[in-house]
């Protein structure tokens, strides 16, 4: 069925867009690989391609996710909200990057075409104007104003969909031995 192929390549390209996003704000630019590489491929000691290349696949790749990736919620599975959602985050990142590190080395080796930082924060405010109209997500509001923060976070146990703020958690489960060693 192409609909479940189309919607396991987006979680696929969702993650690669997670994982270059990681990269660019470690390293700036990064060699794009949209390929699988032999452990003998000369492609594994190409050089960096600049950061407009990788932005630009990234957002192919978020864009392909949200297309494709189901509406349903759910709070351990990614979903077109999630996309959405990732796509503001790093287009925000990239924007005021761009808009606040001008005269950076790291931007002297975007190509002179390269997308303004004013496309990218469009891009961020689209996206994230789309996720909170479209997408049901909210604050979490379920009990006493005084008592909410404490709420959202000290709850041992959290049926899915119940809270409408999570948009991508981890199950940590004691019974699987999923844990965490954060104090």
């Amino acid at each position: 069925d192409e609909a479940v192929r189309n919607e396991y390549i987006a979680l696929a390209r969702f993650f690669r867009a997670y994982f270059y996003f990681e990269k660019i704000k470690m390293f700036g630019d990064v060699p794009w690989y949209d390929h699988t590489l032999a452990s003998d491929s000369p492609d594994l000691y190409k050089p960096r391609d600049s950061r407009e290349l990788v932005m630009q696949e990234m957002i192919k790749d978020i864009n392909f996710a949200i297309d494709n990736l189901p509406e349903t919620h759910s709070d351990y599975r990614v979903t077109k909200w999630t996309a959405l959602a990732f796509k503001s985050r790093f287009c925000l990142f990239e924007g005021t990057f761009r808009k606040y590190h001008a005269g950076d080395i790291t931007l002297q080796t975007l190509p002179k075409d390269a997308m303004p930082y004013t496309w990218y924060l469009e891009q961020a405010a689209d996206a994230a104007d789309s996720f909170m109209t479209d997408s049901g997500y909210g604050i979490y509001n379920a009990e006493k104003p005084s008592t909410n923060y404490l709420g959202l976070f000290t709850k041992y146990r959290v049926s899915e969909g119940t809270n409408k703020e999570i948009i991508l958690a981890r199950n940590y489960n004691l019974d699987y031995s999923v844990v965490h060693s954060a104090n």
